[in-house]
């Protein structure tokens, strides 16, 4: 009887089965489904060794050829439309270059681009120099590139040459492109300005815009998040006293933890999943003014699902922390733009502490927000 599965295929081969080389000879086409699914997975070279074996006459050795060459056309055809559909983004300087910090290839995210280990001992003076591991899907380095500028405009720039960029933040390899460079008014900042973000293909995109205080979904935020802040902040709080702390402090934490304090939203975006739904992003903080010390925050982050049918909302990922006036403990997210890719949506954002500035890509699903891909540019 004919093997149905490929997986069933395999077990025959590997233990020899004396009649599969009959059945095998008698039907070589009716292998033609299972083979190539085979194929095209990891197992391909293993699985064509094993039926090659199997095969005794020239005529059905064709048909394996035919069948390889099936796979190299549907192979050949996968990473021309990988191709087509990859692309990438790059954080955009103020001194007019662009740093990859994220790439699609067409199925997954990832970041080819040059790691601090390759910065050592390479001489890039164009494009065409650049390694084939820095490049997505192995495609070349686009010569335009679609500036989102933060002030809002769009426009099209183009690659002078790649550059290694080092400054008092940090160094890495980017592309300095034919844009006005744009002042710069502190000596010795970090991070080291940027202005806006680009794509190196016109994949669509939307822009996310910061929600004022004025608008009602702050309110209805504000309202959904204030009790989960206040049991966050409550066992935190009540922790502390079990740690080595000075009187000082301890008193401190005493007189907070007998305050009732309203929080305040500090930032909030939004992100349209779709007619029915909207994802935020919140950062908010409750501020303890203390006499002749830093004030104490308490900041809390993380996103609402808000459905737009029932009207029900649904708080998603948290992070809480304790901190004073440096905020030395916090996170921050500024998301920038998001994309839809296969019914699938992605959210460029830039990810800061008290020492790193890193880029991310975060994927808005149900019931969570994964961070799929996250790319460290400097240090402080």
């Amino acid at each position: 009887m004919i093997v149905r599965s490929p997986g069933e295929l395999k077990r025959r081969i590997e233990l020899g089965d004396s009649s599969l080389r009959e059945e095998v000879e008698r039907g070589v086409s009716q292998f033609l489904y299972i083979i190539t699914y085979w194929m095209l997975s990891r197992d391909c070279t293993i699985i064509c060794y094993m039926v090659w074996e199997q095969v005794s006459s020239i005529m059905q050795r064709k048909e394996c050829i035919n069948i390889l060459i099936v796979y190299l056309v549907l192979l050949q055809t996968t990473l021309i439309a990988q191709t087509q559909d990859s692309f990438s983004i790059g954080i955009v300087q103020a001194d007019g270059i662009i740093i990859p910090v994220a790439s699609y290839d067409g199925n997954k995210w990832t970041n080819p681009w040059a790691k601090q280990r390759d910065f050592n001992n390479l001489t890039i003076e164009t494009t065409s120099d650049i390694p084939r591991t820095w490049l997505v899907s192995n495609r070349p380095i686009s010569q335009k590139w679609f500036l989102q500028h933060f002030r809002g405009r769009l426009s099209e720039v183009n690659v002078i040459r790649p550059i290694y960029a080092k400054n008092h933040c940090g160094e890495s390899w980017g592309l300095l492109v034919d844009m006005p460079k744009e002042p710069i008014d502190c000596d010795n900042c970090c991070p080291f300005p940027k202005v806006g973000y680009a794509l190196d293909q016109n994949h669509p995109f939307s822009k996310i815009a910061e929600i004022g205080k004025e608008d009602l979904t702050y309110h209805e935020v504000l309202s959904l998040i204030q009790q989960d802040f206040d049991k966050l902040e409550a066992s935190a709080l009540a922790d502390i006293p079990q740690k080595p702390i000075s009187a000082a402090y301890s008193d401190i934490i005493k007189r907070i933890s007998t305050t009732k304090k309203e929080p305040s939203i500090e930032r909030l975006y939004p992100v349209y999943v779709s007619t029915n739904r909207t994802v935020f992003y919140f950062e908010a903080v409750k501020k303890y003014e203390i006499p002749d010390y830093c004030p104490i925050i308490s900041f809390f982050r993380g996103w609402v699902s808000k459905n737009k049918t029932d009207g029900t909302s649904t708080l998603l990922n948290k992070d809480y922390q304790l901190t004073d006036c440096d905020m030395k403990e916090a996170t921050f997210l500024k998301p920038y733009a998001s994309m839809k890719i296969d019914e699938r949506i992605y959210v460029f954002a830039n990810i800061s502490g008290w020492e790193s500035e890193e880029y991310a890509i975060v994927e808005i699903k149900d019931s969570q927000i994964s961070e799929l891909l996250k790319t460290f540019i400097h240090g402080f």
